[in-house]
């Protein structure tokens, strides 16, 4: 009986269908390869798609601050190119903007790329910071006058809107000094006791803060004539400058520039002819992407144009063409034309950003 049982039940258990091992063989390779897939798919959407991930993130927060399109690829080259781990770091952090900058233009400079396409490239990443600096300001409150340095330029403006330019010559606790502003047409600018003022001026490179006072009174200090301002507090900063700046002392040499039409008519075209015959010496005070200050014993007016030749952070030749926008007034060292530039090649552009965004220092 068992011996019937058991052939029974050795016979229940058919043969395996080869036919139906593979069927089920490949109805399980499509769920495996299904499964793989979505994974694959999950991981990308997470970490490295074109959305998502620390870059896709990035592009989205630069495209929030303003960012162009063409300087969101010019950021996107710079973190792939220095495999930033924390890539949203840069539109913050101003100090980490600027070193991963510098090791960025290092990085250009050593490549084989043509030079046109390298300078492109730097002159968009220098946007990239001005615009990042902008959209990340914060205003700054100067607690007291007392604080501003002797030396520094300031702005002076009238109640009918008449503006000169002056510089602080004493900072006491009564009172803050500033040069008596002189013009040539009507000469010493001695305002009288009570005179309200607004003075304006420029600290931190590109902070700019103005404040409004009244003239206490004048005095002479080191010879010089004197005005002094009631002075003020909890200064708020107005705005930033466009163009930062930063100090630079170094010589150059200048020329004036004349621009006469030639041809007639319709035809005609303005030309500009440099005067070599007049090399003029200057020293820098400062220097900015947009202009510079020259201090000088022979000024020119303003408006007029020069072209100037001087020497770059790193040592190379540089020349640059601008226009006199004012002149300060006599110094003992000189006087100080402020000037705009008009003409500059985008290489040399370049070279200055890089001395006043603190990447290179003067040799």
């Amino acid at each position: 009986m068992i011996g019937v049982l058991l052939q029974q039940d050795i016979q229940f258990f058919s043969s395996p269908d080869t036919g139906s091992t593979r069927l089920t063989l490949i109805i399980l390779g499509i769920v495996v390869a299904v499964g793989v897939l979505a994974a694959l798919m999950s991981t990308r959407r997470g970490g490295g798609g074109k959305s998502g991930g620390p870059r896709g993130g990035l592009n989205r927060q630069a495209k929030k601050l303003g960012l162009s399109t063409d300087q969101r690829r010019v950021l996107k080259h710079l973190v792939v190119g220095l495999n930033l781990q924390n890539p949203e770091r840069i539109l913050t952090n101003s100090a980490y903007m600027t070193h991963a900058l510098r090791r960025r233009i290092e990085q250009l400079d050593s490549s084989d790329d043509p030079e046109h396409q390298r300078e492109q490239e730097k002159s968009l990443l220098f946007t990239v910071k001005r615009s990042l600096q902008n959209a990340t300001l914060k205003l700054r409150v100067m607690p007291s006058s007392r604080q501003i340095r002797i030396g520094q330029l300031v702005n002076l403006q009238t109640a009918e809107d008449t503006r000169h330019e002056s510089m602080v010559a004493s900072n006491v606790q009564n009172g803050l000094g500033i040069e008596v502003p002189y013009t040539r047409r009507a000469g010493a600018m001695n305002w009288k006791k009570g005179t309200p003022l607004q003075v304006s001026f420029v600290a931190d490179q590109d902070r700019m803060y103005s404040f409004r006072t009244r003239v206490m009174g004048h005095n002479k200090v080191g010879g010089a004539s004197v005005m002094f301002l009631e002075h003020a507090t909890n200064i708020r900063q107005s705005q930033k400058r466009r163009s930062p700046r930063r100090e630079y002392d170094r010589p150059c040499y200048y020329y004036p520039v004349t621009v006469i039409a030639v041809g007639k008519g319709r035809k005609a075209k303005k030309q500009a002819f440099v005067d070599k015959n007049r090399r003029i010496f200057g020293r820098f005070e400062d220097l900015s992407s947009g202009g510079c200050a020259l201090r000088t014993q022979i000024p020119l007016s303003a408006g007029s144009i020069l072209k100037i030749d001087f020497e770059a952070a790193d040592g190379s030749a540089m020349s640059v063409f601008g226009r006199v926008r004012s002149v300060d007034r006599s110094r003992a060292r000189g006087r100080v034309m402020h000037i705009m530039f008009t003409r500059v090649s985008r290489k040399n552009l370049n070279q200055i950003q890089s001395y006043v965004y603190g990447l290179v220092e003067a040799d």
